[in-house]
């Protein structure tokens, strides 16, 4: 009889120790943190002697800027080498025929120099109905 009240004894001990242990949550671990996009960042190009730079918030959202205007906002998504543009600038900004229409580009990230290191994107035309947004954005892009 002893000996089973210790078996017992010790399987009960054993059983709250076990259910204690999993019932216990770790407050000490940090919340998870949103990742920036891998795009994000002021990025430039001349085109003509101009100019312009995109602005890819780690928001997900965007603005093409020339002269220190902004001519086009809107929202963007990622693929893993895909970004897609939906632009919500006004109808009456140019340029107006952007508004409301997605524009999907291929891009490519990799550095101009070993030793200096400057990011540069290059983005490719997948699909756009927007003729503006594709003669601005094809072609490389330098990270500020």
């Amino acid at each position: 009889m002893k000996k089973s009240f210790l078996i017992l004894t010790i399987l009960i001990g054993f059983s709250v120790i076990f259910f204690n242990s999993c019932s216990k949550s770790d407050s000490s671990t940090p919340a998870p943190v949103a990742t920036p996009p891998v795009v994000g960042g002021l990025w430039k190009t001349t085109i003509s002697s101009l100019i312009f730079s995109i602005n890819l918030n780690n928001d997900y959202t965007y603005s093409f800027v020339t002269n220190g205007a902004a001519y086009e906002t809107g929202k963007y998504t990622l693929g893993d080498t895909t970004i897609t543009f939906l632009s919500s600038t006004p109808t009456s900004a140019p340029p107006a025929s952007c508004y409301g229409l997605h524009g999907q580009y291929s891009f490519k990230i990799d550095t101009v120099n070993a030793r200096v290191l400057t990011p540069r994107i290059t983005f490719a035309l997948m699909s756009d109905s927007c003729s503006t947004r594709v003669t601005l954005i094809i072609g490389k892009w330098l990270k500020n």
